[in-house]
């Protein structure tokens, strides 16, 4: 959401290609690179003087794509989709070591708050198993 609010507020970006970002915007309105630290300075040196240039896209041009593409309505239905997809308790779904690992990381954070964390997690978690279960 971030990238289309900033191209429709007529900024370049650069930004990776995970995530989806590639499907969201068309490379007039972004400058991808690659995960790693050199790459995204070098796509950062590389806008910065593109907008000295001023070579970017139209700030009324990239505004009016983002009005006339996306639909608020539309992006939240959509939004809504991938997250039914996903798996509700997706650290149960790969299993009770997962679940382990995360509570002995909480443990571990300190002496007495480390401690009142990793039960207040497992708390959390299995309370909402418990209302999954009954659908609530």
């Amino acid at each position: 959401m971030a990238v289309i609010e900033a191209v429709s507020c007529g900024l370049l970006v650069v930004s990776t290609k995970v995530g989806g970002i590639p499907e969201v915007l068309p490379s007039p309105f972004i400058q991808f690179v690659e995960p790693d630290v050199k790459s995204i300075e070098d796509g950062l040196i590389n806008a910065i003087y593109t907008v000295i240039r001023n070579k970017q896209p139209n700030k009324q041009v990239a505004h009016n794509f983002v009005r006339d593409t996306y639909n608020w309505r539309d992006v939240a239905k959509r939004t809504e989709i991938v997250y039914e997809k996903i798996p509700l308790h997706s650290s149960h779904n790969k299993g009770d070591r997962a679940l382990q690992r995360k509570i002995r990381r909480l443990w571990d954070c300190g002496k007495l708050g480390g401690p009142v964390i990793a039960v207040l997690y497992l708390f959390c978690h299995y309370w909402i198993l418990i209302l999954d279960y009954f659908n609530w």
